[in-house]
């Protein structure tokens, strides 16, 4: 075993209790490709951004060069927002950089509407050439935004990508419609220019809606 594959399973040793157990396929998928930069929709209290980090920087001997993109509402979220996305009240963008930090990559946050501030990201990334290697989408979780987040991320996608969505609902209860990656992610299966993957590993909640089945998805160029 050779020495960055050791760190890997070190960190996985250290992150394997993690829980949804389905975020234990992000951490796989990202040893599928070691990429050198990591692209996160929705932060929220910033620790999956550190266990990511951690795992796809285990891969890497060079983490000067290594960079991570969050994008959040942090402070400009509210309760009109919330309710609206199905969402969580984030950590300000002060408080996930000083937690990011110590990780000592390149940390950039970006605080407002993933509407604006996704479009902008990808038009100069795709201007500089930036493609992004791996992508997850776990931000606001009304169709329309995920739609939004899509196009941008889309845009920026090369044939080494890898996109990850959260909240591919497997059992959905009726007053989750409107809500999810699933209207996507179906009309993506019978797109000849995507492979569409749900990873196998799902996690299930009984709430008052009644039993809510949640997956990944893992989207790429297909070749």
């Amino acid at each position: 075993m050779d020495a960055q594959v050791q760190k890997f399973v070190a960190v996985m040793r250290i992150i394997k209790d993690r829980r949804p157990r389905r975020y234990s396929q992000i951490y796989q998928c990202l040893r599928a490709t070691s990429p050198q930069s990591i692209l996160e929709v929705g932060v929220f209290d910033g620790e999956n951004a550190s266990q990511m980090i951690r795992s796809a920087a285990s891969l890497t001997e060079d983490n000067d060069n290594f960079a991570y993109h969050g994008f959040d509402l942090f402070e400009d979220m509210d309760a009109t927002i919330f309710e609206k996305e199905f969402s969580k009240y984030p950590l300000s963008q002060e408080e996930i950089f000083n937690k990011l930090a110590p990780l000592d990559v390149k940390i950039s946050l970006f605080r407002g509407d993933t509407k604006v501030t996704l479009p902008s990201y990808a038009k100069e990334a795709l201007g500089k050439r930036n493609h992004i290697k791996f992508a997850f989408i776990d931000g606001g979780h009304s169709e329309e935004t995920i739609l939004s987040d899509w196009i941008s991320i889309s845009s920026i996608m090369n044939e080494k990508s890898q996109v990850i969505f959260d909240d591919y609902y497997l059992q959905t209860p009726e007053n989750l419609k409107g809500v999810g990656c699933n209207r996507l992610i179906d009309r993506l299966s019978t797109d000849p220019r995507y492979a569409v993957e749900i990873l196998p590993i799902s996690d299930r909640f009984q709430k008052e809606m009644g039993m809510l089945e949640i997956a990944l998805v893992r989207v790429r160029l297909a070749r």
